[in-house]
């Protein structure tokens, strides 16, 4: 039985889990059921309606782009960027509607006042089968009660090689959740304690299971008439994440519409690397960066993973392809399609500027800007003192008092570590040199701009830095 478990684990698509673990969070299900009442708002009407912060929404959002859930569309005008609307994918629609179907139905049913799900509040009942379906081992263990009526606590011990804590645990939430059941058997002379899947699990969990499967293979004749019309011109379509960070893991998907699609080819950009195609073999060729395979049954629905690496360019936004294509079985072009994707790489510029108090003292106005709205952290300011021949010079440094900065900061700048003053207690030429390290939300690494300021031949130096946040010139994510 353990290996046919081990064997039953790997069998589970790991996108499958990704949507459950995506969905096991109130809010996230809040936020969805939001976008499936009103099919398709922007991050504004969103935080003005959930009330709460963009960067809350926009982390619970990107977790649901990742999982296929939620899809994001940009609107431009020339030279600007407009506002960012979210909606849900069909594949997303499909796998709510199957929670959402089972609560009303099971609501329902039970013949007492009218209770269906909205996005304002989300019954404690439904919060806690979310929470039983957002764990990958809760997740495979309902999955494989489908398969046996009852299991012994022994025997799930047995096979899942996990402590008994630890399956006690798992199992107590399921049965919360009401998708398990406990009961006592008498075998022999003895009772033992089994558990087993109650209808309403056995209900919703096959219900889920058919959802996904029937989102990757459908029969194309089930396409209602205006919808095949629609799909003679379309063989098939590409989407994915509108904006990312720098090795932000992404998702991109392709929709498949036509039968006679034996081949796909997929082209990324330069600096965008594949991390998975879920259930699918593939070849890649490196020196292009095209991913090829063929499409087998009737599957209509090619889910992947892609990062990008850190643009080279110190541009805040950076635009990204991936080209499509789609071939019948005599390797005949049938279309091409391009997606593009953002790349938003946080850029911050420094600017220092020297005025003289006196020969042997001065003022820094140290001067950082930014350039785009995504949140990063600056943990302190790298600050050297080297003579001509670029030799480190030993100086004595002051932390900066925070209450001598009276301009409101962005989160994540460490007052605590800017330095305040200097002395140099040596005669000489010097170079002061500085720069800003900063962190985005993925903790890639970054640096400014460096800056050195050359001070003439003096005794000694003492100096004081001030520092001054720019926000005028930047960029919003969205809106």
């Amino acid at each position: 039985m353990k290996e046919n478990f081990s064997k039953f684990l790997k069998q589970i698509p790991d996108d499958f889990k990704y949507t459950m673990k995506a969905l096991g969070n109130e809010f996230r299900f809040r936020l969805i059921l939001l976008l499936l009442e009103e099919e398709s708002l922007s991050l504004s009407k969103l935080s003005e309606i959930l009330k709460k912060k963009n960067s809350l929404i926009i982390g619970h959002l990107k977790k649901l782009e990742s999982a296929g859930i939620v899809q994001n569309y940009i609107h431009h005008t020339t030279n600007k960027r407009e506002s960012s609307f979210y909606e849900i994918t069909k594949y997303g629609g499909k796998m709510v509607k199957t929670i959402v179907n089972h609560y009303n139905n099971l609501n329902a049913s039970k013949r007492t006042e009218e209770k269906y799900l909205n996005f304002l509040e989300i019954p404690d009942d439904v919060v806690k089968i979310l929470k039983a379906l957002s764990n990958q081992f809760r997740l495979s263990l309902l999955l494989f009660f489908l398969q046996e009526q009852k299991y012994s606590f022994t025997e799930i011990v047995g096979f899942s090689e996990k402590s008994k804590n630890s399956i006690a645990n798992h199992l107590k939430l399921m049965e919360i959740a009401g998708l398990i059941q406990n009961f006592y058997e008498k075998q022999d002379t003895s009772s033992y304690s089994f558990y087993s899947i109650t209808n309403i699990g056995k209900s919703l969990i096959s219900n889920l299971n058919s959802s996904y499967n029937d989102y990757y293979h459908y029969e194309i004749e089930q396409i209602d008439k205006l919808e095949s019309e629609r799909y003679v011109e379309n063989h098939f379509n590409i989407f994915c994440s509108s904006w990312g960070l720098p090795n932000e893991t992404l998702l991109g998907w392709i929709e498949i519409y036509d039968k006679s699609i034996n081949k796909i080819e997929i082209k990324f950009d330069f600096d965008l690397k594949i991390n998975t195609f879920f259930n699918l073999d593939y070849d890649h060729n490196p020196e292009d960066n095209i991913y090829s395979f063929d499409i087998v049954d009737t599957i209509n629905y090619i889910p992947f993973e892609f990062i990008s690496k850190i643009p080279e360019s110190n541009t805040p936004i950076n635009k990204r392809t991936i080209d499509v294509s789609v071939f019948d079985a005599t390797h005949i072009l049938l279309q091409n399609k391009t997606v593009s994707i953002e790349i938003l790489r946080p850029v911050v510029n420094l600017e220092v500027t020297k005025r003289e108090l006196s020969g042997t003292s001065g003022i820094f106005e140290i001067k950082i800007s930014f350039l785009i709205n995504i949140h990063i952290k600056i943990p302190s300011i790298e600050f050297k003192v080297t003579d001509m021949e670029n030799r480190d010079i030993r100086i004595v440094v002051i932390d900066k008092d925070p209450t001598e900065i009276s301009q409101d900061l962005r989160p994540g700048i460490d007052l605590e570590n800017l330095i305040g003053e200097f002395n140099i207690d040596k005669p000489g030429i010097f170079k002061i040199h500085f720069r800003i390290p900063y962190t985005d939300a993925v903790n890639n690494n970054y640096y400014s701009n460096e800056q050195i300021i050359e001070i003439g031949d003096v005794e000694s130096f003492e100096g004081n830095l001030n520092y001054q946040y720019n926000y005028e010139n930047m960029l919003e994510i969205s809106s």
